[in-house]
């Protein structure tokens, strides 16, 4: 049985906390699809072409992760590519009741989709890319938070 799985995100940008949960999730199934999406309720730092290129950059050598893009529902896409599971980070409460309701939807509109919640780490619960975009924004140093190839690319292409 092929086990696939999906991590959908704006990962605008990555993070070490996003980085992390692919890196646990990607020995329990058999592939893994980063899809960038974008978030209309969020102003984008980076390109999707750009944030494609971070993730690839962070998860050189994890083989059977693969990155891919999309501008329509997770659900539909999934049946589209036979995939089965969804792979959400959860930080708090609030980030529960969000990724709870979604999965809610996610299986109303997919019968065959389970998600699968991922407790941040510890070293990580306090990150997100909304706060990451906000430090930038007061030209605050960012390299703790981001993986060193997210924090190359900014630096060297903004």
């Amino acid at each position: 049985m092929n086990r696939k799985a999906i991590f959908p995100g704006s990962f605008d940008p990555v993070t070490k906390g996003h980085i992390d949960i692919i890196k646990r999730a990607s020995v329990l199934f058999d592939e893994i699809t980063v899809l960038v999406m974008p978030n209309p309720a969020k102003t984008a730092l980076f390109s999707i072409d750009k944030r494609v290129k971070m993730i690839k950059d962070c998860l050189n050598g994890i083989n059977n992760v693969k990155v891919d893009t999309s501008d329509g529902l997770t659900a539909t896409y999934c049946k589209k590519y036979n995939i089965s599971y969804i792979i959400r980070g959860i930080r708090n409460q609030n980030d529960y009741e969000y990724e709870a309701r979604l999965a809610r939807m996610n299986k109303e509109l997919n019968n065959d989709l389970e998600t699968i919640f991922f407790n941040a780490n510890k070293d990580f619960v306090d990150y997100s890319s909304t706060i990451i975009k906000e430090l930038l924004s007061f030209n605050t140093d960012i390299k703790k938070y981001v993986p060193i190839e997210t924090y190359k690319y900014y630096t060297t292409n903004n």
